[in-house]
């Protein structure tokens, strides 16, 4: 149930909102404008949030080894090759 879609609008992650439930534990994905669950339950953040990326049609961030360190980051896409402490450390 994508609230964009309905609107003909394009989707956001800020139209939608993380909240924990507070007896069973775990998060869920509610839309701002009127509330209803989205997504979930989930037992982690991390899952509700990949989600929120997913119904906001963001790609989810995928582990990589950094090309120069080969320390695994959170990478965004192909082009997305170095971690953040390299590609800082090497653009003077």
């Amino acid at each position: 149930m994508n609230t964009g879609a309905k609107t003909g609008l394009k989707a956001s992650a800020l139209d939608y909102r993380i909240v924990q439930l507070p007896k069973k534990g775990g998060f869920v994905v509610v839309s701002r404008t009127n509330g209803p669950i989205e997504a979930g339950p989930y037992r982690e953040k991390v899952l509700a949030e990949a989600a929120v990326d997913k119904l906001a049609g963001r790609k989810a961030l995928v582990d990589r080894a950094c090309m120069c360190c080969l320390k695994n980051f959170k990478s965004s896409g192909i082009g997305h090759r170095l971690c953040n402490d390299c590609k800082y450390r090497y653009s003077a």
